[in-house]
């Protein structure tokens, strides 16, 4: 499932405006690369890098709030990262979430196969039938 892109500054991830931040999630990046590559244009070409940082400030519309946590736009979803400067879970991270996963699941699932088994859960149940 492809999903429409769009490009928004993100002030809540952003140091300065959220233009780097925006960037890195537009192009599937990490921040901290798309903030070293910015840096980098900056010292070499000030008023050219000043202008555009200055011109994306203000034309770019800031993150809507329904979109802004990345965690409410995840929802189980696991974006794993193929390449070093891409966003997302390195495999080792992504794993370990889901053992952590796995392991409230199955405590869950204890806790109920204890309550079921259990002889007043038992009791009840006669007792509903009645």
């Amino acid at each position: 499932m492809k999903q429409d892109k769009t490009l928004y500054r993100n002030p809540v991830r952003g140091k300065v405006a959220g233009v780097c931040a925006g960037l890195a999630e537009f192009f599937n990046m990490e921040t901290w690369l798309v903030r070293i590559i910015v840096i980098s244009v900056f010292l070499f070409n000030f008023p050219l890098a000043a202008l555009a940082y200055g011109a994306a400030c203000l034309l770019l519309d800031k993150k809507p709030p329904s979109q802004a946590s990345e965690y409410a736009q995840a929802k189980g979803d696991i974006h794993l990262k193929s390449k070093v400067w891409q966003s997302g879970e390195t495999p080792k991270q992504a794993l370990t979430d889901l053992d952590r996963q796995f392991s409230r699941l199955e405590d869950s699932v204890k806790q109920m196969e204890k309550t079921v088994t259990s002889e007043a859960f038992q009791v009840n149940r006669e007792i509903n039938r009645l």
